[in-house]
């Protein structure tokens, strides 16, 4: 399913923004610690929540253009490492970078990107729980856009997360569901790749994520700013914002 950049029309984003919801906002820069540059360069990460809507806008920047793809995992508080059955793991796929895909599971708490084949940590292998794929995930995905430029490479999506917040794990835990959304406080699991390869089934399901260089950036805890009252798509440069389109 390919997603191509356009203009996101002016309509559709009062459609979805609401007047007095809290918008929560990082930003990461060089000099951070719990990095390997081993998949892309991290250069910054500038991210929005928004409570009202549930829209999480992310822009995140490598200092070359070596990565071709990331898998991100974020919550309120803790590295989202090691935590099974709680929050969602998103695959960006930017193998190619005309036909890029996007696709979500439940995060099987391992680290390794396996939740699109192993929906569990148990032992062995158990079925993914498959949140979106390739197709269903158009419903929700309001942007997705790879940017080249100066020897740069930008990633950024926009994606309305409240299916995914609610969610039911196929294997739930103790502790509760929360998909991908933070307020006060972020964690976040993001893991670029190089010389990547994938498959997709014929209903848009991620079957093969291979890779040759693997780098991460692991953080907990760290303060947002809020920013209440604000409006839902306010991040990723306004109308150079970008549309999903069949």
């Amino acid at each position: 399913m390919r997603i191509s950049s356009v203009l996101l029309v002016g309509t559709a984003c009062a459609a979805t923004s609401v007047a007095h919801a809290d918008l929560y906002v990082w930003d990461w820069a060089v000099g951070d610690t719990g990095v390997s540059n081993a998949g892309g360069t991290f250069d910054s990460i500038h991210t929005t929540y928004d409570s009202g809507s549930s829209i999480l806008t992310w822009e995140m920047t490598f200092s070359d253009q070596i990565t071709d793809g990331f898998t991100i995992a974020l919550n309120g508080g803790p590295n989202p490492q090691g935590y099974a059955g709680e929050f969602a793991l998103m695959y960006f796929d930017a193998s190619d970078l005309g036909d890029l895909r996007l696709t979500a599971f439940a995060y099987n708490g391992e680290n390794t990107q396996t939740s699109y084949f192993d929906g569990s940590e148990t032992a062995g292998v158990q079925a993914p729980d498959e949140i979106y794929n390739n197709v269903s995930i158009l419903n929700e995905l309001l942007s997705a856009s790879v940017t080249d430029s100066a020897g740069s490479r930008t990633f950024a999506f926009s994606i309305d997360t409240s299916v995914m917040n609610a969610h039911s794990p196929l294997y739930p835990t103790a502790s509760s569901w929360t998909g991908m959304q933070f307020d006060n406080f972020l964690g976040a699991w993001i893991h670029p790749v190089t010389g990547l390869s994938t498959a997709y089934d014929g209903s848009g399901s991620l079957i093969d994520w291979t890779s040759t260089g693997h780098g991460f950036l692991d953080t907990s805890w760290r303060p947002t700013t809020p920013a209440p009252g604000s409006l839902a798509l306010l991040a990723l440069g306004g109308a150079a914002a970008t549309r999903r389109r069949r």
